[in-house]
């Protein structure tokens, strides 16, 4: 069984191909750009709910909110909310 489990001791380390700084930031942003947004936009509404008098606010009407600003699902927020 040991023999089994140590198969990929004999596979060789391989290294990905390097890449220009301007191309991985690219692809960050890609992944990223949506989140980011929504983040924002969150903190936005948070502030303007606050401006308002708001001390406590249910959290499915600022993600509605947030989801009408944006355009973006409403899960992009809440994932940066807990962040």
């Amino acid at each position: 069984m040991a023999e089994r489990m140590l198969k990929f001791v004999g596979t060789p380390q391989a290294m990905p191909e390097k890449r220009a700084p301007a191309e991985r930031r690219r692809d960050f942003q890609e992944i990223y750009a949506e989140y980011a947004r929504g983040q924002a936009a969150l903190r936005y509404i948070l502030q303007e709910l606050s401006q308002e008098g708001h001390v406590g606010y249910p959290e499915a009407g600022v993600k509605k909110k947030t989801q009408e600003l944006t355009g973006i699902s409403a899960e992009a927020p809440r994932a940066e909310a807990g962040a």
